[in-house]
């Protein structure tokens, strides 16, 4: 098949948007093999789809059939089409118009209320300005100056994958344009997260310095996905400047600082045992984190933290080797990575095969630390090295339950 390098580019790109996935692991390969067969009732192989994303070397180019189904999927006739439309479309344009409608309008159909196709259509557009840098910091600094913006391409979808790239450099922006007291403190608290986890001190310290000017009666009547991030910012410290004689009172601090759970997702909880779980504090985590567990039962929770919030749960049961032997491989083999929120994958896979190392063979564990490496180094999260680290040893007598058991 005759085609360019920039025009498969092109239609990578397309596919990503309209799928939501970022394409770069086998089980985006199985999820995208699924959207297709239901959006176009076409079937491409995981092989064909790990070729066309370079998970797969090869030194051909797609079958026609592979095109054709792909830019169907993108919402072309056929693959001639979308190259008709891209050589008629100014490329040196940072925005071009068939780029920016696919992303936008891509699945949003499917959506049922006009809050879904906010949500659906902002997501699209996170999928296409990922792999273009240029192109997210001019979308960022825009949306950043206005209310829309701010809410949906900043609040309602935390990019945490992107922390340490575009979405984290354009946290600077967002607060530029900050207009409330909430505002300031959601900046100010996901940038501490930030160079907590890519063990900035001095970055850190500025922040942590500015969420200090906000009261707890005042943080109490933000929304609680920003207020939930309060407590947890004393353990971030802790992680920063690793103080081992005030540890345990700051960890009594922040859990002091946790609420009842009510009809809501606990956020802070979650946060709080995250942190914990960084401190390799397994045993405290456990404890919180079993304690409300009934959030499994909240109506309308997000489904993608219900998930982060049991992997926590195992994770932190797992290495305080507090999980019942019998049950542990079949509660962590439960775990999926597709389960996680789409823009914290790369994050929480991380602990996902920090868990499903233990019981692979020696190839499959190396897999899995080769895979453990690049998304540290791709996240630029080195904090998780610190756990990876030491878990070798922290771990040891809680896998060793783990295999005797099974």
């Amino acid at each position: 098949t005759s085609v360019s390098e920039s025009e498969l580019q092109h239609l990578r790109q397309l596919v990503r948007a309209k799928s939501g996935l970022k394409c770069d692991n086998f089980n985006d390969m199985q999820l995208l093999q699924e959207k297709i067969r239901y959006a176009v009732n076409e079937y491409l192989s995981i092989q064909t789809l790990s070729r066309f994303f370079g998970l797969t070397k090869t030194e051909f180019n797609p079958a026609s059939y592979t095109l054709l189904v792909l830019a169907r999927y993108s919402g072309y006739h056929s693959f001639e089409e979308l190259q008709q439309l891209s050589t008629n479309t100014d490329h040196n344009s940072s925005l071009p118009v068939i780029r920016l409608l696919t992303a936008l309008f891509s699945e949003s159909g499917e959506c049922k209320t006009a809050e879904e196709k906010l949500v659906s259509i902002t997501r699209n557009v996170h999928g296409l300005i990922e792999h273009d840098d240029q192109l997210a910091e001019e979308v960022y600094k825009y949306m950043s100056s206005v209310s829309f913006g701010r809410e949906y391409f900043f609040e309602k979808l935390v990019h945490i994958d992107a922390l340490d790239r575009s979405y984290g450099e354009a946290l600077q922006y967002y607060l530029m344009h900050a207009t409330t007291n909430e505002q300031r403190f959601f900046g100010c608290s996901l940038l501490c997260f930030r160079y907590m986890l890519t063990n900035d001190h001095r970055n850190f310290n500025h922040y942590y310095a500015a969420v200090q000017d906000f009261t707890p009666d005042e943080v109490s009547t933000f929304r609680p996905f920003v207020a939930g991030r309060y407590p947890a910012l004393i353990l971030y410290a802790q992680l920063v400047n690793r103080d081992p004689s005030i540890l345990h009172r700051n960890i009594d601090t922040a859990i002091a600082m946790l609420k009842e759970p009510g009809t809501g997702f606990p956020y802070d909880i979650y946060y709080v045992s995250e942190a914990l779980i960084l401190l390799q504090e397994f045993e405290i985590a456990f404890r919180l984190l079993n304690r409300y567990r009934q959030v499994k039962t909240i109506p309308d929770a997000d489904e993608g933290y219900i998930a982060q919030l049991e992997l926590f749960r195992i994770f932190s049961g797992f290495f305080a080797g507090a999980l019942h032997p019998s049950r542990q491989r079949a509660q962590i083999s439960g775990l999926r990575s597709n389960a996680f929120n789409i823009f914290c994958t790369d994050y929480f896979s991380v602990f996902l095969y920090l868990l499903q190392i233990r019981y692979e063979s020696n190839g499959g564990a190396r897999v899995l630390h080769s895979r453990i490496s690049h998304l540290v180094n791709k996240t630029g999260f080195i904090q998780l090295y610190t756990l990876v680290n030491s878990i070798e040893h922290v771990g040891v007598s809680a896998a060793s339950a783990f295999i005797n058991g099974n």
